[in-house]
């Protein structure tokens, strides 16, 4: 899978499981997930971490958490691929 594909899906998840609405012509791998970005507080950020260990089949530990919610989709992606890789 790549990582096109995997934010994609991610996007997919942020819009329709969690009915955020999206303008994804303005959502690049520098958007940030928090403030400023995709605003996912930090009960979104749980939800949708859970629908990213359901989906890809990783586990984000909760003490990464903290790190996610300053992160940018980017690294969401990278995390999520390259825990994927080592399955």
């Amino acid at each position: 899978m790549t990582e096109k594909n995997v934010q994609e899906i991610l996007l997919d998840v942020i819009e329709n499981k969690l009915n955020i609405p999206l303008e994804r012509e303005r959502i690049d791998g520098n958007t940030l997930l928090g403030d400023e970005g995709l605003y996912l507080d930090s009960i979104r950020l749980i939800e949708l971490v859970a629908r990213i260990e359901e989906q890809f089949g990783v586990v984000i530990p909760d003490h990464e958490l903290a790190e996610l919610a300053n992160a940018n989709l980017e690294r969401l992606v990278a995390i999520i691929v390259g825990r994927a890789e080592v399955r």
